[in-house]
């Protein structure tokens, strides 16, 4: 921190490295573990939101709000991505193409953005993931 900022320590001592993590609005730390663990930790205190181990972990990442965590799990010949809801402590599987190549949250909404790759073709896709009826958005195409 620079002068005049205020600092915190916050010191993790979860089983298995850390994949992802925010900072939720009460000033409490979502991480992800590799294992697919989702925790809370606050005040020195953790709390397992979600004990589902997972394996080929592709991809994952906790949202700007820390509210939905996704992961991306690799399968033998495509990718499936799951939403986690924090408040809910639910899953879902997101209904994504096959052709699915990488997945990022938005910086600042509830959004993601993923990219599928078909025929030589990079395609780049949105969608919100706390609409009711959200469908993806097609962008833009990168050859």
């Amino acid at each position: 921190s620079g002068p005049g900022l205020p600092s915190a320590r916050i010191q993790l001592a979860l089983d298995a490295p850390v994949l992802s993590y925010r900072i939720d609005r009460d000033g409490g730390v979502i991480a992800l573990e590799s294992s697919g663990h989702i925790v809370r930790v606050f005040a020195s205190k953790q709390i397992v939101l979600s004990d589902a181990t997972l394996i080929n972990i592709a991809s994952a990442g906790v949202s700007s709000d820390a509210t939905q965590v996704f992961i991306a799990l690799q399968g033998a010949t495509s990718k499936t991505v799951s939403l986690f809801d924090v408040p809910t402590k639910t899953w879902k599987v997101l209904s994504l193409p096959a052709t699915l190549d990488q997945v990022f949250w938005s910086p600042n909404d509830s959004r993601l953005a993923y990219t599928t790759k078909d025929q030589g073709v990079t395609s780049v896709f949105t969608v919100d993931t706390k609409a009711k009826n959200s469908t993806a958005k097609k962008p833009f195409i990168i050859s």
